[in-house]
């Protein structure tokens, strides 16, 4: 967890509330001395309290926005890992 993502996340203004909570779910995902990101879609809906749909929607919200970007990782054996998030 990272308390400077936390600080960043709860000051964002102008999101919609569920669109806030996945920012700031992400934001607490966030390893300060990595600086990465990177947890399943699953448990960040889970940990949102949301469907995955409705997670990818707010994800596509805060992309757009330009606090979020998204990189695609692979799991090693040609198939999908869990995605690695850049929090601006």
């Amino acid at each position: 967890m990272s308390g400077m993502a936390l600080i960043w996340a709860a000051n964002v203004k102008g999101l919609k509330p569920a669109a806030k909570i996945v920012l700031i779910q992400l934001a607490d995902f966030h390893n300060k001395e990595t600086g990465q990101c990177n947890p399943s879609a699953q448990r960040l809906a889970d940990e949102c309290e949301m469907g995955r749909a409705t997670l990818f929607r707010h994800m596509t919200t805060l992309e757009e926005c330009g606090l979020v970007t998204r990189h695609a990782r692979g799991d090693g054996d040609g198939g999908r890992g869990s995605n690695q998030y850049e929090l601006h």
